[in-house]
């Protein structure tokens, strides 16, 4: 039955996947791999809160997530991305989508790599969308910041890359390409700060 769950959450049918979860649940409260499934459905069905929960309840069952076998770095997501895969069907590009986000949907990587992916077939606003929830599960990755603040730049959305952009020099005064892209942002109506971040990126 777990594996009928996970059948259901990789090709995308996540209600009919925490259906099936929760059911196990009851006769199967202290496994690790059915609260590991509900955890996958709770988080794509937009509740983190009560995916947390069973994600933590996972860790603590029998084995915890050492007996959960976890495909973050799945196979297909990662394929696409090699030279020659610029542009991948839009058929495949939603199955790898559905198997990499139920392998772990609460996995900053996985998001960054979807939005990689959708930048690349021409998808400004999905790419945006999926880059936005990387910074949100890992707020502390600077890359994913610029990565971010690049798409809004490309977007007209200046404000937002602005917010980003400062975030990181901040927390890493001399990140050159944060500092080059800030100061190109301000050359038009803040020349002086332009200036000086111009300079600190050419250091």
């Amino acid at each position: 039955a777990v594996l009928l769950g996970d059948i259901q959450g990789e090709t995308g049918r996540i209600g009919q996947a925490l259906v099936t979860f929760r059911g196990l649940a009851g006769a199967h409260a202290d496994s690790a791999a059915v609260q590991f499934g509900l955890y996958r459905a709770l988080a794509l069905s937009g509740d983190p809160d009560e995916a947390w929960r069973h994600y933590r309840l996972a860790e603590a069952a029998p084995g915890g997530l050492e007996s959960v076998f976890i495909d973050r770095f799945h196979g297909c997501l990662w394929s696409m991305r090699l030279p020659g895969e610029e542009r991948p069907p839009a058929a495949e590009f939603e199955r790898c989508r559905s198997k990499a986000l139920w392998a772990d949907p609460m996995w900053g990587p996985t998001h960054r790599e979807i939005g990689v992916i959708e930048y690349r077939r021409g998808d400004l606003a999905a790419a945006t969308a999926s880059l936005k929830r990387a910074v949100e599960l890992a707020p502390d990755s600077l890359a994913y910041q610029e990565g971010l603040a690049q798409l809004y730049v490309e977007a007209g959305e200046t404000e937002g890359a602005l917010v980003h952009l400062r975030r990181v020099i901040d927390r890493e005064p001399e990140r050159g390409p944060a500092r080059y892209m800030l100061g190109m942002l301000l050359l038009e109506d803040s020349p002086e700060a332009a200036v000086e971040h111009l300079s600190a990126a050419a250091q």
